[in-house]
């Protein structure tokens, strides 16, 4: 019997008390602890949208927003009675450009303000091993674009937060943010990735609608 209590006390001995230990002030498990800081991380409001290249969505547009403009056309557009309107397709190299993309063009409303902020990415489908076999070739790069597709929605979900709604296998995602005078959203695309094309679209639908309160607007009763 004595040799079996030494036994017990040296086991017991070897045990670190931080395994034994246990914090009075908390009923939490070190997994439950885990995920309720993860769902407190989640919880916080991410950065606003606000637009992307170094161009503001809901601004007036002017030429000194960008680098250069490339070319500029009529693009129809629906205001906020439902009627179509004529604004402006505008084809620029923007004055913060990211390496992701190569094309990049904005929408402006008839009165000039930016609604819309694209850009876009093609692979060079000949260049990426052009003796490759068409079939295999087209899988290996329907896969790097959708990686980098992917890696773009982790990018934007760690600064805008979850995206609203995703497409089936991740053909797309859709960011929101909007209240009673606001409504901008991100779109990411990777429906067109068997051709090697992705892209994205920022955009301020209330500048559209006309919702914006303007800066000199003042509360109902002041002169």
């Amino acid at each position: 019997m004595n040799k079996l209590l030494v036994s017990i006390l040296a086991i017991l001995l070897m045990i670190p008390l931080s395994t034994l230990a246990v914090d009075p002030a908390s009923d939490e498990s070190p997994a439950t602890k885990t995920e309720t800081d993860k769902a407190a991380a989640d919880a916080r409001p991410g950065e606003p949208i606000t637009g992307a290249f170094g161009i503001t969505l809901g601004e007036t547009f002017v030429p000194s927003m960008v680098a250069r403009v490339l070319d500029q056309q009529e693009k129809s557009y629906r205001g906020p009675d439902g009627a179509e309107r004529t604004g402006s397709l505008i084809r620029i190299e923007p004055g913060q450009p990211d390496e992701r993309f190569q094309n990049y063009s904005l929408k402006t409303t008839d009165k000039g303000i930016v609604y819309a902020i694209e850009a876009q990415y093609q692979m060079d489908l000949e260049r990426d091993r052009p003796n490759q076999d068409k079939a295999k070739r087209s899988r290996k790069i329907r896969k790097t674009c959708k990686t980098a597709v992917k890696n773009l929605a982790k990018e934007l979900e760690a600064r805008h937060g979850k995206p609203r709604a995703a497409g089936l296998h991740d053909e797309w995602f859709a960011f929101r943010q909007f209240s009673e005078s606001s409504d901008k959203g991100i779109d990411l695309y990777a429906n067109q990735c068997r051709t090697g094309k992705y892209r994205v679209i920022y955009t301020d639908l209330a500048a559209t609608l006309e919702m914006k309160d303007k800066p000199d607007d003042k509360p109902p009763g002041q002169k």
